[in-house]
This record gives structure tokens, sequence and C-alpha cells, in this order.
């Protein structure tokens, strides 16, 4: 008995599987790419809750700084060191990450 060896059709060739191979690799590197992002940076713990008091006193300090910009008090360079202070005084009073005792929770 003779064995019917047939010529491989052009799905079955050699050049076909290797393109078929490099077309996966392809689209694996362009999934890899689009999601880069996702799978370079580091899982961080969430952010601990800042201290309600901190917040409140922030809110109120920086929005009279905001005022007394657009009122045309101080000028923008004033209005970033005014700023800056104006975060500092309040970390200094009412830590960020600590919750006083008085605070509800």
């Amino acid at each position: 008995m003779t064995r019917n060896r047939r010529s491989p059709t052009s799905r079955e060739s050699r050049g076909a599987r290797a393109a078929a191979v490099l077309v996966i690799v392809g689209c694996l590197a362009a999934l890899a790419y689009l999601n880069r992002d996702t799978i370079t940076t580091a899982r961080q713990p969430p952010a601990p809750a800042l201290n309600p008091e901190f917040v409140a006193c922030r809110e109120a300090r920086t929005g009279q700084v905001e005022k007394m910009r657009a009122d045309g008090v101080i000028n923008e360079t004033q209005f970033a060191q005014f700023m800056a202070r104006a975060i500092d005084t309040c970390a200094g009073q009412f830590p960020p990450t600590e919750v006083s005792p008085a605070a509800p929770r």
C-alpha cells in the first residue's frame, strides 16, 4: 500500500502557521501595550482617612485665601505662598492623618 502524500494547502503550510503565530504575538503585544499602566503600577494600600478637623480647617482657610485673590488683595505669587501657609497652619493644629478624640468617627 502506498501512502497518499498530498502537498499541504496554503492554510496548512509552515509559512501560514508562522504568520498565525506572529499575529497572535502581535495581538498580545498590543494588549500589553494598551494596559501597560495597569500592569506596571504597583499596588498601593489605600490612603488613611484625613482628620475631619483638618479638612474643615483647610477648606475654610483656603477659601479665605482664594477670596483674597479674587478681591485683588494678593497677587499670584502671594497666593501660592498663602495657600501653602494656610495648609501648613491647619496641619500644625490638626494633624491630617490622626483623628482627635473629640472628632466624631
